[in-house]
């Protein structure tokens, strides 16, 4: 199963890490998952989240990009994460960028 908070490489314009973020609970029940896609051409912006090289498995400082959160098919995600999962801290960094790019209140 894809599990929420674990980078997964996924296949969208070309092969991408990707975060899931959808819950474990609906990604166990579903043939989709929710998930926030990385990039390596840094560039700050609000809605961005910078990954450490080697955090959550990355091999280079990798940004994630919250206004392009999207949902794929679990076939579209190899089925094995990068490494572990992103900490607590750093989850909470996503999810304050998704509310900022939503307009969800806090």
């Amino acid at each position: 199963m894809l599990r929420r908070g674990y980078l997964y490489w996924g296949a969208l314009d070309k092969r991408r890490p990707v975060l899931v973020v959808s819950s474990d609970r609906f990604n166990a029940r579903s043939g989709y998952v929710t998930v926030v896609p990385g990039t390596t051409r840094l560039r700050p912006l609000v809605t961005h989240v910078v990954l450490r090289r080697g955090e959550g498995g990355v091999a280079h400082s990798t940004m994630l990009l919250g206004e392009h959160v999207q949902e794929l098919h679990g076939q579209d995600l190899e089925p094995e994460p990068l490494g572990p999962p992103l900490s607590r801290a750093r989850m909470r960094e996503v999810e304050a960028a998704l509310r900022l790019y939503l307009d969800l209140e806090q």
